[in-house]
């Protein structure tokens, strides 16, 4: 775990030429991150089941199921290496401190990455590794947004 999940507070790294402040994710945006991952696995149930015959009300059953199934934290890694997913992480650890900032521009910003942005990336993949192993509640337990009864982090 790096200094800046431990202490919950940004982290500057040099990226393209701009400095920006890197935050820890709070409840919310794992919260976030996890209903992309819904979306992703039943994108991928209806890709699959496309030609499969099976019964309109099995169908909705299985949508229900998978929509209602909690992501642990082994999907939740296995995840993070999905197209689309890095730079999500990294524009919800970076909106905190920068909110004009376009979840699109980060896209653009990782997709651009060279041999320049090594040493940001390295640290970049820490702090986002710290950041997608769950955020925690304070007491170590992840947190459930749905649950939460405090202002979000």
């Amino acid at each position: 775990m790096d200094a800046a999940t431990m202490t919950k507070q940004p982290i500057e790294v040099a990226l393209r030429g701009e400095t920006w402040k890197i935050s820890p994710l709070g409840v919310e945006d794992v919260g976030i991150i996890e209903a992309r991952l819904r979306d992703m696995r039943l994108a991928t149930f209806l890709r699959a089941s496309a030609d499969v015959p099976m019964k309109p009300e099995e169908k909705s059953r299985r949508i229900r199921e998978l929509s209602g199934m909690p992501i642990d934290p082994e999907e939740m890694q296995a995840g993070m290496v999905q197209p689309g997913m890095q730079p999500l992480a990294l524009f919800l650890s970076m909106r905190k401190n920068h909110p004009s900032l376009t979840e699109q521009r980060v896209k653009e910003m990782f997709a651009s990455f060279d041999e320049h942005d090594i040493e940001s990336l390295q640290a970049l993949t820490a702090v986002l590794q710290g950041m997608t192993n769950g955020a925690t509640d304070g007491g170590g337990k992840r947190g459930n947004p749905t649950e939460q009864t405090g202002p979000a982090s």
